[in-house]
């Protein structure tokens, strides 16, 4: 058998520089492929939040999902508007380059949930809010919130505790964003059922059924949410949440978007920047990676694992 054969071969081993065995070539291909789905979950996160940085200089105000309202006693919100859309903007760029992405997350987290608790939820309490569908715009936050220290946590150290000591409450709340975005996803999936009459008029027109598809994402959502909170099958229903939501991207969000772009002050235009964010996330916590003295084999560099490949190929031939 060639060498060629032999790393072709599922149940070949990979040993590494000591002639210990690490990984079969089952398990290379599977890390490569949770690799790239990670960086595409962190680019899908990093991306939505620049663009919603972004729309602080195209709209009036702050967005009212990081911030419900704004009192008429208070000056100009503009000035702020455009600081939050430089600070969104900047964040969202150093994700998607690897810039100190791990300490920009939870920084993002910290402030996203801080808002959450000190602005959404007295507004919702002292304006008697108490129907589900009152609290969306807080839910998503919520969900924001969740999703960036879901990205933080993608991101190993390479020593257990390293890190740590920086921000060290910022760091215990890691665990929590699976559970943050798993509780809008439920909150979310009951709207379906509660709100039917309204959820269902947001079906393409060309997609027959509505009502069946409304009832279908809410028991989907709801599935979603609890998995995501209790990390029964988390992987495959992380996967397929990510893929629903990603659909309603294309099918629902963009085109909406296109056709009312002015809507509620970029309303819809928010909603495909929440959705392709919510999209990654979903990938995010379909892989969570562990803080461990080795980094997974998905963080190496190729030439470390084709470094593997080759003692591989040498211990074989001896």
């Amino acid at each position: 058998m060639g060498n060629h054969d032999k790393v072709k071969d599922r149940k070949a081993q990979f040993y590494n520089e000591e002639g210990e065995v690490h990984y079969t070539f089952n398990e290379l291909l599977y890390q490569r492929f949770m690799d790239h789905l990670i960086k595409l979950g962190r680019f899908s996160f990093g991306t939505a939040i620049t663009c919603l940085g972004l729309q602080h200089f195209f709209f009036k105000g702050l967005r009212p999902m990081f911030v419900p309202h704004w009192p008429e006693s208070m000056p100009d919100p503009q000035p702020m508007a455009w600081l939050a859309g430089i600070g969104l903007g900047v964040s969202g760029i150093l994700i998607i380059l690897g810039i100190k992405p791990r300490t920009t997350s939870l920084i993002l987290g910290c402030i996203f949930l801080l808002l959450f608790l000190f602005c959404h939820v007295p507004y919702q309490l002292i304006n008697g809010y108490i129907s589900l569908g009152g609290w969306t715009n807080a839910l998503k936050l919520l969900a924001l919130a969740g999703g960036s220290f879901a990205v933080a946590g993608s991101y190993v150290f390479s020593k257990p505790g390293a890190g740590s000591d920086t921000f060290p409450i910022a760091e215990r709340l890691v665990p929590t964003g699976r559970i943050l975005v798993g509780i809008m996803l439920v909150a979310f999936g009951i709207d379906h059922f509660l709100y039917h009459q309204f959820v269902k008029t947001l079906v393409p027109a060309w997609i027959p059924f509505p009502l069946f598809w409304t009832y279908f994402a809410g028991i989907a959502l709801i599935g979603g949410g609890i998995s995501f909170i209790t990390r029964i099958k988390i992987r495959v229903v992380g996967l397929l949440t990510a893929t629903m939501i990603f659909i309603w991207l294309l099918v629902l969000h963009i085109p909406r978007a296109i056709a009312m772009p002015e809507l509620e002050n970029g309303n819809e235009i928010t909603s495909v920047f929440q959705a392709l964010a919510f999209s990654g996330i979903a990938v995010l916590i379909a892989f969570p990676l562990p803080v461990t003295r080795e980094a997974p084999l998905a963080t190496f560099p190729k030439s470390k694992v084709d470094h593997r490949v080759k003692v591989y190929d040498r211990r074989k031939d001896s």
